[in-house]
């Protein structure tokens, strides 16, 4: 498998029915205006095969549903790129079209890149065509644009902030570009937030893809790593972890890993509800996506206010 199939392999595995993942995917990437007008209660996941008009299956990334609080449906096609082909816009335009013949609603596209460099290519199709279409006196009437979240732009320690609840599924993308100890171990760690059977699963996908980037990547090397992670997270975790053939075998005290994913869940939380409100949405609304009381709702946006007002002064 080509290192292009296995970085697109790995955000379909972790991008399948991750619902907190889509949430604050779209709430990062959409402007406010956008993001009020979206009910993200109803993201639903949609079929990612389908068929074109000359019979043959065509397979995206990701394709989600959101309904906007007037009752229209919206449909956002995620695609997740390992390089900057110039296809790409093509590619967007074909399955669009497709889409919108199949679902009879409006398609947004959204990038998620994990090229290396900074982001060439233009954010609009008109802007990729114009130059050589008018200098032979035509025109390019068609025009759509795409959101783009460019992996490279960020450090492991931003993407925590950017994604509070899900950063352990991006940070499982970010390092696989950039294979060092060190940002394997700040993936590891993060980890640990989720549940268990969900943890398993993310390690297994991923250090799956290591491995094949980087045939020293050893197994011997990630138990390091691991029990690094480990020692460093004290009583929030486990006491130790083994690594077995048929993959991870997790021992330790209940009670403190508990305590610890309700921590790092809570804290996550609060970061959402958060950049919802700097986002200009009602405290009813945050409310009814995060699912925090009314008064936790009301102090964060105390708070928010109090932040504001100081950086004023």
């Amino acid at each position: 498998m080509t290192k292009r199939a296995l970085h697109n392999a790995l955000f379909a595995e972790i991008s399948a029915n991750n619902r907190v993942l889509i949430v604050e995917l779209l709430t990062l990437l959409l402007p406010a205006e956008e993001l009020m007008q979206l009910d993200l209660r109803t993201v639903k996941f949609e079929a990612t095969v389908f068929t074109d008009a000359e019979g043959d299956e065509r397979r995206a990334d990701a394709i989600t549903s959101v309904m906007t609080k007037d009752g229209h449906k919206i449909v956002f096609l995620i695609e997740h790129k390992s390089s900057q082909g110039k296809g790409l816009f093509g590619q967007l335009l074909s399955y669009q079209a497709l889409l919108e013949t199949h679902l009879a609603v409006k398609v947004i596209p959204i990038v998620i890149s994990n090229a290396k460099g900074r982001w060439r290519l233009p954010m609009r199709f008109r802007s990729r065509f114009v130059d050589s279409v008018d200098a032979i006196g035509g025109d390019v009437s068609l025009d759509f644009g795409y959101k783009l979240l460019h992996l490279s732009n960020y450090s492991q320690e931003e993407l925590v902030v950017m994604f509070p609840r899900s950063h352990p599924y991006i940070l499982a993308l970010h390092c696989i570009r950039d294979l060092t100890r060190e940002k394997v171990a700040t993936f590891f760690r993060s980890s640990l937030m989720l549940e268990l059977d969900e943890r398993m699963r993310l390690l297994g996908r991923a250090t799956d893809c290591f491995s094949k980037f980087n045939s020293d990547f050893s197994l011997a090397m990630l138990e390091e790593i691991e029990l690094v992670a480990i020692t460093r997270s004290e009583n929030r975790v486990m006491e130790r972890i083994k690594l077995g053939r048929e993959g991870w075998l997790e021992e330790g005290r209940q009670e403190g890993r508990q305590e610890g994913r309700q921590e790092g869940r809570q804290e996550g939380i609060s970061d959402v509800a958060m950049t919802m409100l700097e986002k200009g949405m009602s405290v009813e609304d945050v409310c009814n996506i995060t699912k925090l009381s009314r008064s936790a709702i009301i102090k964060l946006n105390q708070k928010r206010n109090g932040n504001r007002a100081k950086k004023r002064a």
